[in-house]
């Protein structure tokens, strides 16, 4: 089985992503930043994803925990995530596929779930 969705409005980096919020002088943004500075600005979304698959209450399957690679170039308003599951071995009914997104920088989850009979 193959699915698509994707994550909405996903944070950015925490790492001084907003320079003139700090006050200056500060260790959040200092006075003087050198230009080969590696102090990055902003780094991206930080997003992980687990993906499990329930019968009757009882996960059948359960993905690890990975982090969804993101391309620098990507619109941080809509995340596309795509993965596929092998169900092969499954007995015909009715499954619930939970998909479990982690924003590590918002320290936030959001699940959705997919009923499928």
């Amino acid at each position: 089985m193959r699915f698509l969705t994707f994550v909405y409005n996903a944070s950015g980096s925490s790492a001084v992503a907003n320079p003139t919020s700090a006050t200056p002088g500060t260790p959040e943004r200092p006075n003087n930043v050198p230009a080969s500075s590696t102090i990055p600005l902003d780094t991206g979304p930080d997003l992980a994803v687990q993906i499990q698959l329930f019968r009757d209450d009882e996960p059948v399957i359960t993905m690890p925990l990975h982090q969804i690679q993101i391309d620098s170039h990507s619109d941080r308003r809509r995340v596309p995530y795509a993965a596929e599951l092998n169900l092969e071995g499954l007995r015909a009914g009715r499954y619930v596929l939970l998909v479990t997104v982690i924003d590590r920088v918002a320290k936030a989850s959001a699940p959705k779930s997919l009923v499928s009979g």
